[in-house]
């Protein structure tokens, strides 16, 4: 039987060899001949597997008991703009205060808006006490 051609192999006197390897040559590492059939094959011969995905797991991040100090810490310097309320996960709470902090913030307008400041600090105040207590919504946080 003839052996295909290798135009690309010379033998390391120079000459041509126009015969291929009875091995698999890889780089320059030579693998082991094939497996006959019926065997297992060398593991860098088999057919690649293919790769099925992890699924990632359903709650990345421990859930626990969330610090009453960064709340309150949050609270004092951030909490016109609801950070406490966003860091503890009451979010619908934290939207509203975030809107009305912005509003609050940023109006000039004067009379009607000094008894809703009074109230939203009022609000914060209530706030404060509750986280330090850990009462109402807050219970469940720490």
């Amino acid at each position: 039987m003839d052996q295909p051609v290798n135009p690309f192999r010379k033998r390391p006197n120079g000459q041509d060899d126009n015969t291929l390897p009875t091995v698999d040559l890889v780089g320059d590492v030579t693998l082991p001949p094939r497996a006959p059939n019926g065997a297992t094959p060398h593991p860098l011969q088999q057919a690649p597997q293919a790769w099925t995905p992890v699924a990632p797991p359903t709650n990345p991040l421990p859930k626990g008991p969330k610090s009453k100090v960064l709340a309150l810490v949050l609270l004092v310097f951030l909490g016109i703009f609801g950070a406490h309320n966003f860091y503890l996960k009451h979010y619908k709470v934290a939207v509203f205060q975030l809107l009305c902090g912005l509003f609050l913030f940023h109006s000039e307008v004067a009379g009607v808006l000094d008894t809703v400041r009074v109230i939203f600090v009022l609000w914060l105040v209530a706030n404060f006490l509750n986280i330090l207590r850990a009462a109402g919504r807050y219970s469940e946080n720490f």
